[in-house]
């Protein structure tokens, strides 16, 4: 064989052995992850493979687990620590999670464990634990659960004393996955039409990211049904919810919903 082809042939075998190197993958997953970069990190895993974060459903198979690389690059999620080998395949020396969640919830970072195991050079499963401090630092943090939202809630933007612009709103979350937006309470039992300023909306609430969807027209005219929003929501020691918008692609939601960092209050007819 001719001793450049040769020379050839090795540079190409230890290049294929590095990049099916366990910790070389875990790294190269983790930049992907880091830098919402989700097609790199889904070439790194197997068809099948799983994801699970703690306290949300395992996620099987490429598509679901592409759904929640998408909701965490909103949120500017990473993973910290340092990939090492480990019996399963590769885990993290000083793992944590980061991102805006954690932020808006005072809990930032989560510490805890990561594990990954890989097969043909691919990660079958990703798995992330948390540590007991930082459940004991959740469980005392005002995180909003689904059960929570439930209910009519009021809000308005500006004061009657400090702000020429005051509308009352009130927000009406159902357990059918629907809001009810009005200005009165006798709009949350009319149908929506310009003389009853109210829109009805879709809302999904999953790993603490409230979407919503408006789910006809509105009828004050300013959101539409392509709008789609993402926020945060959590409790206050007064029993009120506060937002964090994400994004929204309509201003009027996206200026009512976080009030300039006000909570809205539990509404009492």
């Amino acid at each position: 064989m001719n001793k450049y082809l040769g020379l050839l042939v090795v540079g190409l075998l230890l290049v294929a052995a590095c990049g099916s190197d366990p910790v070389s993958v875990v790294e190269q997953f983790q930049d992907a992850v880091n830098s919402q970069d989700i097609e790199s990190a889904l070439e790194l895993l197997a068809d099948d493979a799983v994801l699970q974060v703690e306290g949300t459903p395992p996620r099987t198979g490429k598509a679901k687990i592409e759904n929640w690389l998408a909701k965490q690059a909103e949120i500017d999620y990473r993973i910290e620590g340092i990939p090492t080998a480990s019996e399963s395949g590769a885990g993290f020396e000083g793992c944590s999670t980061n991102s805006t969640k954690w932020m808006f919830f005072g809990v930032n970072p989560m510490t805890g464990t990561c594990e990954v195991a890989l097969e043909g050079g691919l990660i079958t499963s990703f798995s992330v634990q948390f540590d007991e401090n930082s459940k004991a630092a959740l469980s005392d943090s005002p995180v909003a659960e689904r059960s929570d939202l439930i209910g009519t809630w009021f809000g308005t933007l500006g004061t009657p004393e400090t702000s020429a612009i005051y509308v009352p709103n009130l927000l009406q979350f159902s357990d059918d996955g629907t809001i009810r937006w009005a200005v009165e309470r006798d709009d949350l039992s009319t149908a929506p039409d310009l003389e009853h300023p109210i829109a009805v909306l879709d809302w999904t609430y999953e790993g603490h990211l409230l979407t919503v969807q408006n789910r006809g027209p509105a009828s004050e005219g300013y959101c539409h049904e392509q709008d789609v929003g993402v926020y945060l929501a959590k409790k206050t020691g007064d029993g009120e919810i506060q937002f964090k918008a994400i994004r929204d692609s309509c201003p009027y939601r996206y200026n009512y919903l976080p009030r300039g960092g006000s909570p809205w209050d539990p509404y009492s007819p």
